[in-house]
């Protein structure tokens, strides 16, 4: 954050355009200031200014890099984010843009859980602590206590702590970021270590100010958390009853402190004073803008165990709650599910109109409310339906196990397990792979939770090691292609392959090296990455893996030249390095112009950027699927891939192919691709065949005169690596 001083806010009516665009201009520009100004503008009511200025402000302090300040913007876009607008964004997009695209920045935005369940704000925020993560920092852990980071290991993702209860302790950086807490000069661990004297001073004359301190630096605490918190070292265990009964006494009137009634409910420091609550009502009373409804309604039902609310306040609640809901569209069923969710939590469910909520034990409406629901609220909806109707709710869940998308199957199960079904949901599993006809889904949590495979009684170790190769091996797209690449994933960790390899004898896993050989699933790079995992868990495999097939590459699925595959692969790294960094300036620029509702370059340029993610994906998979060859030493014997054939036509014409790989093409050389109909028409046959053919003319039927091996000039024109295919 910026060291100048913090400039005054100016009043709403006083933040024009002109004034926004002289602040980011400035060599050095006061964040902190126009952040609180942007704050103000969104509580204005005036959201779709903010949300041009805000990305704006983002842009232009990546730009500087000012990378820390760049992504408190992006989180505060996402904390202002209404839900359709915050599942529209790919935030792992926003924030490569922030911090740029070099490997480094990739891993730490890969290990912050962008791609995970979890809120943007909170991948946002792991990641600023991984970017922080640096030796000599002071970090928390709940369970370690106070530490100060040793080492921190970029390429393995690892960082070693040196903690109060244990030195020289290893966490992944997925870890890392999810359990630590930055700890800065004003936490109450570092006045615990730089200024102790002054400290336990605090805690004889200001008790309220101790346990404020503890909110702050700790987060929301339950008494007893927050006992066990300050007499380690703060306050003397003989002291608490005294202190916490002088605190206690301070904090019933201090409007920044919510002091539960219970021990179990959690202390926290409040974003608004209690002393404006009616205003707040006031403002809600006045709201007309349903994302900020939705949200307000939610942070009050967060904490409804510990409001009174009075009958004008339910009303006021009551009325907003019935506006979204009216205004929600008939397609989107989640505004209807987290509104019924906030209804029930605040006791206002019999306020609503009956006629405007949907009904989601109907199938359709069920099934489509699961796949529009993020996965946070997903298993509080569950755990709303079931206080409704428990019994449908379960048998509605199992029935719909073999389809749900992975997002729903992974919530859906969890929940199930809470309840008590595990039993239930494993029957189901077994029904599926008893017909060995599991879903990809299915297999992709399986990969998961390995141990579900001999726990559930459902097949053997191998047997689910094969149907998820197969998996990989399938086409897919949107959530399939998701769950395809979570199970993916799983082959590349070396723990997940020592876990599923140990129960299984030398043969099996000689019979999954050799299928995974074979397999069209993974791109060559990647396939032989996870060969060479399984070879250095068990190295008795490694003859096999160095043995030469008998079969050809063409039998391991979809091949092509190298010349080919390394021009999709250029095309690819076109689109991720230079097509689609270049979108996202336009971007940028076009938000610049004003009203995005009428902002012609703003459309224009989101759609490219649609096509291009559209098209990256498309290639990702393609190179997954496909790979390259050289052609020599495949057979000759009949007409397939890597051949060269001469047909002899009745009129004394004849024409000679070389059939290459599934990408390949050039007609000036005679070259064609494997895939197209007239080599899959020739595929198989041999020298002497007489056989119809596609022509210019229609079918006709020629002689196959001859089937060769390639020449030299046809396989260096497929080795050929810097010049792309004809097609």
């Amino acid at each position: 954050m910026s060291d100048t001083p913090r400039s005054e806010i100016p009043p709403v009516e006083q933040q024009t355009e002109e004034w926004f665009m002289a602040q980011i201009a400035k060599p050095t520009i006061d964040t902190p200031m126009l952040l609180a100004a942007l704050r103000a503008l969104h509580d204005a009511g005036r959201l779709q200014e903010t949300e041009q200025r805000i990305e704006l402000l983002q842009d232009v302090l990546a730009e500087r890099k000012r990378t820390i300040e760049a992504l408190e913007a992006l989180a505060m876009r996402a904390r202002w984010a209404g839900p359709q607008t915050r599942a529209a964004i790919n935030w792992a997009e926003e924030a490569s843009d922030v911090l740029g695209g070099e490997w480094e920045q990739k891993a730490l935005i890969d290990e912050s859980g962008f791609a995970r369940p979890i809120p943007p704000t909170e991948a946002i925020r792991r990641l600023c602590l991984l970017i922080n993560l640096k030796e000599g920092a002071h970090v928390y852990d709940r369970t370690w206590g106070l530490g100060v980071v040793s080492r921190v290991d970029a390429f393995n993702k690892k960082v070693e702590i040196d903690f109060e209860r244990r030195a020289g302790h290893q966490m992944s950086f997925a870890y890392a970021a999810e359990s630590l807490s930055l700890v800065g000069d004003d936490h109450i661990l570092m006045w615990k270590i730089r200024r102790f004297d002054e400290l336990r001073k605090r805690v004889q004359e200001d008790a309220a100010s101790i346990v404020r301190m503890a909110l702050q630096s700790f987060g929301p605490l339950t008494v007893t958390q927050l006992q066990a918190a300050l007499t380690n070292g703060i306050v003397p265990e003989p002291d608490w009853k005294r202190f916490w009964d002088q605190a206690r006494k301070k904090l019933k009137t201090d409007p920044m402190v919510y002091l539960p009634a219970g021990r179990t409910e959690p202390l926290r420091l409040l974003e608004g004073a209690r002393a404006q609550q009616d205003q707040w009502f006031d403002a809600l009373a006045r709201e007309r803008n349903l994302a900020k409804i939705i949200s307000a309604v939610e942070e009050l039902a967060s904490r409804a165990a510990g409001l009174a609310l009075s009958e004008s306040q339910r009303s006021v609640l009551a009325d907003r709650l019935g506006f979204a809901l009216k205004g929600a569209t008939s397609q989107d069923l989640t505004t209807p599910a987290r509104l019924l969710m906030a209804a029930d939590a605040l006791n206002l469910s019999d306020r609503l109109d009956a006629a405007r909520v949907p009904d989601f034990f109907q199938g359709r409406i069920f099934d489509e409310a699961l796949r529009q629901l993020p996965a946070r609220p997903l298993r509080a909806f569950l755990r709303y339906l079931q206080s409704r109707n428990a019994e449908a709710l379960h048998a509605m869940l199992l029935d719909r196990l073999h389809r749900f998308e992975i997002g729903v199957l992974n919530e859906a199960l969890g929940y199930l397990m809470e309840v008590g079904l595990e039993s239930e949901a494993a029957a189901r599993f077994k029904r599926a792979f008893d017909a060995r006809a599991p879903s990809l889904e299915m297999l992709s949590w399986l990969g998961r939770y390995p141990e579900k495979c001999a726990e559930w009684g459902l097949i053997s170790p191998t047997v689910a090691l094969l149907l998820m190769i197969e998996a990989l091996e399938q086409d897919a797209t949107g959530e399939r292609l998701k769950a395809q690449n979570q199970l993916r994933e799983r082959f590349a960790k070396p723990e997940w392959i020592k876990q599923v390899f140990s129960p299984m004898a030398l043969p099996d896993r000689e019979k999954v090296l050799k299928r995974i050989k074979e397999s069209s699933g993974w791109s060559a790079l990647d396939r032989a990455s996870v060969l060479g995992q399984i070879v250095k868990f068990d190295p008795a495999l490694a003859p096999l893996l160095a043995a030469r097939e008998d079969e050809p590459a063409a039998a391991r699925g979809p091949v092509t030249s190298i010349r080919s595959f390394r021009e999709r692969q250029r095309q690819l790294d076109r689109i991720v390095s230079v097509e689609i960094p270049k979108v996202a300036k336009d971007i940028a620029i076009a938000r610049s112009y004003g009203d995005l509702r009428e902002n012609h370059e703003y459309k224009s340029a989101k759609e490219a950027q649609t096509i291009l993610f559209r098209r990256r994906d498309e290639l990702m998979q393609e190179l997954r699927r496909v790979t390259p060859s050289d052609f020599k030493d495949f057979p000759a014997d009949k007409a397939g891939v890597a051949t060269t054939v001469t047909l002899a036509y009745a009129n004394g014409n004849r024409e000679t192919y070389h059939i290459l790989g599934a990408w390949d093409g050039d007609p000036a050389l005679g070259i064609i691709s494997s895939t197209s109909r007239m080599a899959e028409t020739l595929a198989g046959h041999t020298a002497g065949d007489r056989i119809v053919v596609p022509s210019e003319h229609g079918e006709v039927e020629v002689l196959l005169e001859s089937v060769q091996p390639l020449s030299a000039d046809i396989l260096a024109w497929a080795a050929r690596e810097d010049a792309g295919p004809a097609v």
